[in-house]
């Protein structure tokens, strides 16, 4: 059978069966090749957010100011 898995992030594709039902076979993205399917209920879902590191960001920020200030006072 040929299969089409659509996803939004990149990830993946491993085909795993579930213990509780070994006669069905499912399809599971992962983001990292070490991880492996299925997952006990209680370990925590890996997702991604795409977020930013706002620390790191706003540290950039204040520095670009302040050279921009130092630059503006120069000129002056």
């Amino acid at each position: 059978k040929d299969f089409t898995v659509q996803a939004l992030e990149p990830g993946y594709v491993q085909f795993y069966s579930d213990p509780k039902n070994p006669k069905r076979r499912y399809v599971g993205i992962v983001f990292n090749p070490d991880d492996k399917l299925p997952r006990a209920p209680t370990d925590p879902r890996s997702r991604r957010f795409g977020l930013i590191d706002l620390a790191a960001y706003r540290g950039e920020l204040k520095k670009s100011r302040k050279l921009a200030m130092s630059l503006r006072q120069n000129n002056s």
